[in-house]
């Protein structure tokens, strides 16, 4: 289940910048108002669902493939990998 109230990111609330988290497969977990007014849709059009569903083609923008990078970083590192 999705939550955009989760306590853990009640400190992005506060942040005047765009604050998105999302999970390994690519859903929106939490947005802040910044990132939401930036999407022009609503928060409940976007939590759970993918980056792709939201915004199809995404998958070959600049963006998008800096994520993919960082969660191959983030996944070498947890399980002790040099990188």
């Amino acid at each position: 289940m999705y939550h955009s109230d989760d306590e853990r990111y009640k400190v992005f609330d506060y942040l005047l910048e765009g604050c998105q988290v999302i999970d390994e497969e690519y859903r929106y977990v939490y947005l802040n108002d910044a990132v939401v007014r930036q999407s022009k849709m609503s928060r409940p059009m976007l939590i759970g669902r993918t980056m792709m569903e939201c915004y199809p083609g995404i998958e070959d923008s600049e963006l998008f493939i800096k994520i993919e990078k960082l969660y191959g970083l983030w996944d070498a590192f947890t399980h002790g990998q040099r990188v």
